[in-house]
């Protein structure tokens, strides 16, 4: 009776695992995400630094100084998470001895860039995500994605893609 028992149980559960073998999923990445904040100018008493977030067995963290004309490669393991901290600061301190998430000096922003990139369009070069600071509130930097640029290996065009700021820009201080 037991043997009967297992037998049909194990026949229910093969019966439940649905099976997806004609189904091909393509989802391609690009070789390069590479990640820029446009109006830099617009705040030059503040540096910005990205910060991974990696696992917490790793030794460290990368902290990426950011300036106007420069890229970050957001290709990798974990997010990266941006904050503000004044020039003025650091060269008091130290980059080196800031701790960046418990600091009273630091303001983290609200948007972190989460490092894959899928997409359904073959033959992906490289993704270019651009990103405006628009303000401060409270204890936090408020930025947005401004623009996004795919690049394609085979001759292909880019495609670009303009964003706008949706939210309420008469809450924001331009400073912090």
């Amino acid at each position: 009776m037991k043997r009967v028992k297992y037998t049909l149980l194990l026949v229910l559960a093969i019966s439940a695992v649905r099976v997806y073998g004609d189904v091909i999923i393509t989802s391609y990445s690009p070789s390069m995400v590479l990640v820029k904040i446009d109006n830099l100018k617009e705040y030059p008493d503040i540096q910005i630094v990205g910060l991974g977030d990696y696992l917490t067995f790793s030794a460290s963290n990368r902290v990426d100084m950011i300036d106007s004309s420069s890229y970050i490669d957001a290709f990798r393991i974990s997010p990266i998470a941006f904050y503000a901290v004044k020039k003025s600061y650091i060269e008091k301190v130290g980059i080196d001895i800031i701790d960046w998430k418990k600091d009273k000096n630091v303001i983290k922003s609200d948007v972190s860039i989460r490092p894959s990139v899928k997409s359904s369009k073959p033959n992906l070069e490289s993704v270019e995500i651009h990103y405006s600071i628009v303000g401060f509130y409270k204890k936090s930097m408020v930025m947005y994605r401004s623009a996004q640029i795919i690049k394609y290996k085979d001759g292909r065009p880019d495609s670009v893609e303009r964003f706008a700021y949706e939210g309420d820009i008469t809450k924001l201080r331009k400073s912090f």
